[in-house]
């Protein structure tokens, strides 16, 4: 297992079940698997539920610390740990830190808050044994009894059996809370040990559709509500936790690919999941819809630049002029101006200050008629190659800048399609199928990944 955000295809035989599965796995704190046993079919995506909870502390103190709860003072012990980072996502650079240990766990001081970070489902349910317990099933009727009873936390599930049924289940395991406003809140101010729930909502809270009538489920880390064109999970008042409700643009996107087909076939699926185009003006939970208003007119240095976002068409295909430039000005809005909110349903809008001030630094770096394939790499060791998609499109890509370049060294998505009538697997790997650059296997997707 080589780090976070490398994907390995796998093959695993069971012997006590006489079973294979083949897929996708990503080594993390919970796995991830797209796969198969040729009855069932399955794959999972993060659904984003109370993954974390900050608790944000009164300690005071100069020379001692002391953390005040129930009412009560506790010293707390410092500590240091020595950890790296890597700048640039590149360079390893050390991190020396200081942090404390109370009854409660490790504290952390950030920017003068003092902050106590807890995974309430943290070791509750491992991928392995998920996937084991799914390899076993032969239908839908089973994948649902079995995630009923485990409820596997994190994750937002979807499988289909050979008689063509489908199901999505919203697996979330979300911890009771006093005030269900918190569960939206970034940082909870601890006053009590008690707002400290060890308990989750049961069964009543999951949120589950099968069999919608558009005959299809939309799983990309959006709206549990929004998996289906139908109303087919109303949203009631019923269900409590870390809910959202907005749809992303990759989740519209791709429901109005499938609605443009009459049938589809393994062809028609490929051509979707490397799709680019975004869906403006919200992008990845920012709405732009400023600079696509924008009078060019104002800003004579900045016209040519404000005139091409705002006619592009939101295809990031490897010869858009448009998509070269709003990859570098997203990215240095990103960097400057993003902050990201527990709740997913946070939309933030772009100001017209925050823009001109990207696009001013655009225009160092972005040239008349240059394409996105001038500018956005996919790397691995030696091996670059220009790559199409940005932040929320279908093929999404995350680079980092480097000497006017974009580059990606992490892969925005694998790619699994499978046919359970004929028995088929199609698999594509943003880069290959090991980190350690020094062999040919490292990179031996790329091309294919690259050329859709």
């Amino acid at each position: 297992m080589e780090g976070l955000f490398s994907f390995y295809e796998v093959h695993l035989r069971i012997n006590d079940c006489k079973s294979d599965i083949y897929g996708f796995i990503l080594p993390c704190t919970f796995t991830i698997l797209m796969g198969t046993n040729f009855k069932v079919a399955w794959g999972f995506t993060a659904n984003y539920p109370e993954m974390y909870n900050i608790y944000k502390l009164s300690v005071s103190g100069i020379v001692g610390k002391y953390l005040t709860v129930d009412e009560k003072a506790e010293k707390l012990k410092s500590k240091y740990y020595l950890n790296y980072t890597k700048l640039f996502g590149r360079y390893p650079y050390p991190i020396f830190k200081k942090y404390y240990q109370s009854k409660l766990g490790n504290i952390i001081n950030i920017n003068g808050k003092y902050l106590l970070i807890k995974i309430p489902i943290l070791g509750k349910s491992l991928g392995s044994e998920t996937n084991y317990n799914l390899m076993k099933c032969s239908s839908n009727t089973e994948v649902k009894e079995l995630c009923f009873s485990k409820r596997y936390g994190y994750l937002n599930f979807v499988s289909i059996d050979e008689n063509d049924n489908i199901l999505y289940i919203h697996n979330a395991l979300e911890q009771v809370k006093e005030n269900v406003q918190s569960h939206k809140a970034n940082f909870i101010d601890l006053k009590l040990t008690t707002q400290i729930s060890d308990n989750f909502y049961g069964t009543e809270n999951l949120i589950y559709t099968e069999n919608p009538k558009c005959d299809y489920l939309v799983s990309v880390n959006q709206s549990p509500f929004k998996v289906t064109n139908d109303l087919d999970i109303p949203k009631t008042n019923k269900f409590k936790g870390l809910l959202y409700y907005n749809e992303n643009s990759r989740s519209i996107r791709i429901k109005s690919l499938l609605d443009s087909f009459g049938k589809l076939d393994c062809e028609d699926l490929k051509e979707i999941l490397f799709d680019t185009k975004i869906i403006k003006p919200v992008i990845r939970n920012i709405d732009f819809s400023v600079l696509f208003d924008m009078d060019e007119f104002r800003y004579p240095k900045l016209e040519y630049l404000i005139r091409l976002l705002k006619i592009w068409d939101g295809v990031a295909d490897l010869n858009s002029e448009g998509a070269a430039l709003f990859s570098l000005f997203y990215y240095h809005y990103k960097e400057n101006h993003y902050v990201s909110s527990k709740d997913s349903d946070v939309i933030k809008l772009a100001t017209a200050d925050e823009i001109i001030g990207s696009l001013t630094w655009s225009l160092i770096y972005f040239k008349p008629k240059m394409l996105l394939k001038d500018i956005q790499f996919i790397k691995r060791g030696t091996t670059v190659l220009p790559i199409g998609g940005i932040p929320d499109s279908i093929n999404s890509i995350r680079p980092f800048f480097e000497k006017g370049k974009l580059f990606a060294e992490e892969g925005g998505g694998f790619r699994l399609i499978i046919d359970l009538k004929l028995k088929q697997i199609f698999s594509c790997h943003p880069f290959g199928s090991t980190t350690h650059t020094e062999q040919d296997n490292s990179s031996n997707q790329m091309k294919l990944f690259t050329k859709n």
